[in-house]
C-alpha cells in the first residue's frame, strides 16, 4: 500500500448537452498505475458524476477535462521516472 492511496485529486469537466460548465468531480489521485488505466478510470468517475447531476442528459462525450498539476508532487499528473 502507498501512502497516497486513497487520496483524490479534483478534476473538472464540461457537458456541451446539458450545459454543465467546469463541474468540479474528486477522483482517485493516480499513484503508481499507467496513466491510460488512470485516465479511464477518471472519465468513468466524471460520466458516473455527470449521471447524478444530469440523469436526464445523455452525453456521447464530456469535453474540457481538467487534470491538476503541482510542480512538487505531481498527484494525479505524470508519473515521475
Amino acid at each position: 500500500m502507498n501512502e497516497l492511496d486513497g487520496f483524490t485529486i479534483r478534476v473538472r469537466y464540461s457537458c456541451f448537452d446539458c450545459g454543465l460548465r467546469q463541474a468540479e468531480c474528486d477522483v482517485r489521485a493516480r499513484v503508481d498505475e499507467d496513466v491510460l488505466v488512470w485516465i479511464e478510470a477518471t472519465i468513468r468517475q466524471c460520466g458516473e458524476d455527470h449521471h447524478r447531476r444530469s440523469p436526464q442528459c445523455h452525453p456521447t462525450e464530456l469535453h474540457d477535462l481538467m487534470i491538476p498539476m503541482t510542480s512538487v508532487d505531481r498527484i494525479g499528473g505524470p508519473k515521475l521516472q
